[in-house]
């Protein structure tokens, strides 16, 4: 809620106040300012309110307070005297109606009274400060004399407060009289604030009252005419909002709580937005500031950049728009100093002051100076490049003086100048060589040509410049030229240059001229060389071509030192003729023909090692023919004495250095390792494939008679030809073929002395295969009787086996023990195929087998024993006469080898049970029923195991009797039904049957039974008639 003071200000300011809100304007029509009417100077805005008072001011004021304060006390009275006297004029009363409304009537004071008294004291104060304004020295008076003069009055303090925003408020309406801001205005407001000591509040309100009747006055005015800066409405308007924005901008500028809601109250008033209250409050600070800069101008000497900075915030002037307005004055001044086209030291001392005091650093202002001076200099350089280049060599030697002294009047710095120059130059080199380039691609010889002398021209007039230019001292034309074909590409300068070339490469007096050529298109040694070989290459092969059919190299040479011919060119073009007279033959060289092949190198200049690479590749593959003849002529490939003193003999002639020979004989000695190899793995595969399968490998139809191989039995076969599981028709190859054939293999190589590997040459997958092969081979030998040198050429072989089929440890070890597994096996299968078990001198040969091939083949015995074992049991089911056998001679065979058959062979306990069964049925069957025991004692089985096995056996059979006979009797077939009966009482003491079981299971059928059987044992005689009865007192 506003105060009491705020209540009573809007009342006491009069006329000033319209209450109204603000109206929309309704016509375009332009209404005459009444206020505009020139502004009273400072002592007559202050003279008015005082004259405003009345007769009622100066009637309390002649009293005094006194009077006054008793007039308050008798206000009824004394508004009736004072309406009296007053009466006459009627000024005050109506004035007083006009001025406070009814405001007053809420206080209980006689209007007239009241007013003359509030009058009375604002007359006092607007009297002092009239006095003030007249001296021109605000310093005459102060807040503290207001102050008295409010004390005297003994107003309460809301009321004055309200009296004193009155005077601040009509000298400011006064000060709108005139719609352009004065410095003096700002000054004069800021005084009069602080002497009436107004809070930020009054002067708030009375620049919002301003504001109202501001827009009272304006508001039927149209709108293209307030939004037109130059008319009187725009600028007054800007000015109460500049005076407004000044009066609230505090230390935190225009970001404060305070400034927001004061200036925003006036702006509201005109429904302008903040960016457009900034914009205005900037074009009235402008100007002041301006002369602020002009005054600097003036007085450059005493002026520095903390009077500025205090003249901008006074102003309200932001950084960027006085880094602007500092940025314009400093172009400015250098224009001016400009206008002779140079800057002396004291105009580069003054504008390094000037930059000094408007805060642009070094590097702005030299950059700003740069702005001004470069272009005069590049337009002065341009032009007089441009003259000086087109007339005689003296004006271009004049022509770097006249540069160095237009470069110091402008104090321009080298590299700048030196770039300003470049650039000229760029342009003068541009138009000859574009047209050059245009006459190229359109195939205009003569006129391109004719553009480049130009071209050349021009170069050589820059070069005089720059020898005689001081500033161009560190630099040269040829940078000038680069940049000129920068971005270009390297075509169409080689192009150029080539056109050129063709033309005078065998003028000797244009050296020079194409050198210079090819630095003006920025063209290095590599490019020119490039053409250079390009042009004369095809020369070059026409008159070595006459040279050599004339045996007379003389003019060649002298032409080539002419046209300064690449070396390496020369030098390749001459091999090129070498090589191709040396493989005009692919012969092996006669003397004669090698004696002309170095005369020929000798009239070339060619040295040994120029030639060698052709001799290399003319005559190695001729050595390797013929090393591979002499392998193919030697026994087993390796090639003897007189063979090797024939190529040694070779290897002269054809001049072909010791590596290469020895590289070449290696190559011919894999080419002859190759069937070597492949006839190893043919004998692998026979000694490891069925005849049926080698057929299909080899793709063969039929099989062929492979012939018998005596170290194998008809009919077996298998991995290493001595498995026992097999094909039908076994390997028909033998493990030594294998041995031997490798070891052809590595006589070869030593023999011949060369560095292979053969294991390089067996596939990765066969190569442990073989190994095993080998490894069997070695033991048959060591069985069988062989000669001390071939025991020892295998044992070799051996050795080295490993390291060249490149087997790991654990792959040989692995090897070995395969091969000594399946000897074994295959041994002790077929001895366990003629004897229960294996005796000593088998556990011998296994022992003796593990230890050759550094093996244990411990269980190797064990398993074929197994393996036995399970053959002889077969396959379920074990019960009849033929199960019986089978489990008895696996159980005795079982017993003679020392295996359990539950615990080493592994057998399911039932299936140990029903072998059990089987054995015991049979001999209480055939009444050996002592041998029982026997059999559970070969099966492993304890007593008690034992004895519950038969007893549950025993039960099955004699209930399988009862059923059997009692189905026999209801078929009528007695002698049937008797035999079950028989059987019955064989298994029913070893029986544990339950009391009443056997009874239960005759059934109905018990007497018919015993009778039956009774008859039966009568027929047999006197000796069965004890088992009828047996049989009676089992059932009864």
């Amino acid at each position: 809620m506003r105060t009491l003071a705020l209540v009573l200000a809007a009342p006491l300011a009069g006329s000033l106040v319209p209450r109204a809100a603000p109206l929309r304007r309704r016509s375009a029509t332009r209404a005459a300012p009444a206020m505009l009417v020139g502004a009273p100077a400072p002592s007559d805005a202050f003279a008015k309110v005082a004259s405003d008072a009345g007769a009622a001011a100066s009637f309390f004021a002649n009293s005094g307070p006194k009077v006054g304060e008793l007039t308050s006390k008798t206000a009824v009275a004394g508004a009736a005297l004072l309406a009296g006297a007053l009466a006459p004029g009627g000024v005050v009363v109506g004035g007083a109606a006009a001025l406070l409304g009814g405001g007053l009537t809420r206080v209980g004071i006689a209007p007239a009274l009241v007013e003359g008294r509030y009058k009375a004291m604002q007359a006092r104060v607007a009297s002092l400060l009239r006095d003030a304004a007249q001296k021109g020295d605000w310093t005459t008076v102060s807040s503290a004399q207001v102050q008295a003069i409010v004390e005297e009055f003994s107003l309460p303090e809301q009321y004055a407060t309200a009296l004193l925003q009155q005077i601040y408020a009509k000298y400011l309406v006064e000060v709108m009289r005139m719609p352009d801001v004065k410095t003096a205005e700002m000054n004069d407001l800021t005084s009069l604030r602080n002497i009436l000591n107004l809070s930020a509040e009054s002067v708030g309100n009375a620049h919002y009252d301003v504001a109202v009747e501001v827009y009272s006055e304006l508001q039927w005015t149209s709108d293209e005419v307030l939004a037109d800066e130059s008319s009187a409405e725009y600028r007054t308007i800007s000015k109460l909002l500049f005076l407004s924005d000044r009066a609230f901008a505090t230390s935190d500028g225009k970001d404060s709580e305070e400034y927001g809601y004061e200036v925003g109250r006036v702006r509201a008033v005109f429904d302008l937005k903040r960016s457009t209250l900034d914009s205005r409050c900037s074009s009235v600070a402008a100007p002041f500031y301006e002369r602020a800069l002009a005054g600097t101008l003036e007085k450059l000497g005493s002026v520095d950049a903390a009077m500025l900075e205090r003249a901008r915030s006074k102003l309200g002037v932001d950084d960027e728009d006085a880094a602007k307005m500092h940025s314009q004055c400093l172009n400015e001044e250098i224009d001016l100093l400009l206008k002779d086209g140079e800057l002396t030291d004291s105009d580069a001392e003054r504008l390094d002051q000037l930059a000094s005091v408007l805060g642009i650093s070094d590097t702005d202002a030299s950059e700003a100076i740069a702005a001004k001076t470069v272009p005069i200099y590049v337009d002065a350089t341009r032009k007089a490049v441009d003259n000086a280049i087109a007339a005689d060599e003296s004006a271009q030697k004049a022509l770097g003086d006249e540069l160095e002294t237009l470069r110091k009047k402008l104090r321009l710095e080298d590299a700048t100048a030196e770039g300003v120059f470049k650039d000229a130059v760029k342009g003068v080199l541009q138009a000859p060589y574009t047209a050059a380039s245009s006459a190229l691609k359109l195939q205009n010889t003569p006129g391109a040509l004719a553009s480049l002398e130009r071209l050349m021209d021009v170069r050589r007039g820059v070069d005089i410049v720059v020898a005689n230019a001081k500033f161009l001292e560190s630099s040269g034309g040829a940078e000038a030229f680069a940049e000129t074909l920068a971005g270009g590409g390297k075509s169409l300068p080689l192009s150029l240059y080539k056109l050129v070339y063709v033309e005078k490469c065998e003028d000797s007096e244009a050296q020079e001229e194409l050198s210079n050529l090819a630095a003006t298109l920025s063209l290095t040694d590599a490019d020119t060389k490039m053409v250079r070989e390009g042009v004369l290459a095809p020369k070059l092969d026409i008159k070595l071509g006459e040279a050599l059919r004339s045996n007379d190299l003389s003019d060649l040479k002298d032409w080539i030192s002419s046209v300064d011919c690449p070396e390496n060119l020369v030098k390749d073009k001459y091999v090129r003729a070498y090589t191709d007279r040396l493989r005009m033959s692919e012969a092996i060289p006669s003397p004669e023909r090698t004696e002309e092949l170095a005369r020929l190198q000798a009239s070339l200049e060619l040295t040994d090692e120029d030639v060698y690479p052709a001799q290399l590749d003319q005559y190695l593959p001729l050595y390797r023919k013929s090393a591979l003849e002499a392998m193919g002529a030697s026994g087993g490939g390796i090639v003897n004495d007189e063979y090797k003193e024939g190529l040694a003999k070779l290897q002269s002639r054809l001049n072909l250095k010791d590596d290469d020979v020895k590289r070449a004989f290696t190559e011919a000695a894999k080419q002859r390792l190759k069937p070597l190899v492949d006839d190893t793995i043919s004998a692998f595969e026979e000694a490891t494939m069925s005849p049926a399968e080698l057929a299909k490998k080899r793709g063969e139809t039929s099989s062929s008679d492979q012939g018998e191989d005596l170290n194998r039995n008809a009919g077996e076969g298998g991995t290493f030809g001595i498995a026992a599981e097999g094909t039908n028709a076994g390997p028909g190859g033998s493990p030594e073929a294998v041995l031997s054939n490798f070891a052809g293999v590595l006589d070869f190589i030593d023999g011949n002395a060369v560095d292979i590997n053969a294991g390089d040459v067996v596939p990765g997958n066969l190569k442990k295969d073989i190994f095993k092969q080998c490894v069997l081979a070695d033991l048959q030998m060591s069985d069988s009787g062989v000669t001390d040198a071939k025991r020892e050429r295998y044992e070799a072989t051996m050795k080295r086996l490993p390291d060249v089929l490149a087997l790991e440890d654990k792959d040989v070890a692995s090897a070995r023990a395969e091969v000594g597994k399946a000897i074994a096996t295959k041994y002790c299968a077929a001895a366990l195929q003629q004897k229960l078990t294996l005796d000593a001198q088998d556990q011998a040969f296994v022992a003796d087998l593990g230890e050759r091939l550094g093996t244990d083949l411990g269980d190797v015995s064990f398993g074929a024993k197994k393996k036995a074992l399970l053959a002889r049991l077969g396959l379920p089911p074990y019960d009849g006469p033929e199960g019986a056998e089978r489990a008895a001679s696996t159980r005795d065979a079982a017993v003679a080898m020392g295996i359990d058959l539950a615990a080493d062979l592994g057998l399911p306990d039932k299936t140990v049970k029903a072998l059990f069964a089987a054995e015991a049925t049979k001999a209480i069957d055939e009444g050996d029923a002592d041998s029982v025991s026997d059999v559970a004692d070969g099966y492993g089985l304890s007593g008690e195991d034992a004895s519950k096995a038969l007893a549950d056996l025993a039960e099955s059979v004699v209930l399988d009797c009862v059923e059997n006979a009692k189905a026999s009797a209801i078929m009528k077939k007695p002698v049937r039904a008797c035999e079950d009966m028989d059987r019955l009482l064989l298994y029913i003491d070893f029986t544990d049957l339950e009391e009443g079981k056997l009874e239960k299971a005759f059934g109905n059928k018990k007497q018919d039974l015993v009778d039956m059987y009774a008859a039966y044992c009568d027929a047999k005689g006197p000796e069965i008639e004890a088992k009828a009865q047996a049989l009676r007192e089992l059932v009864f």
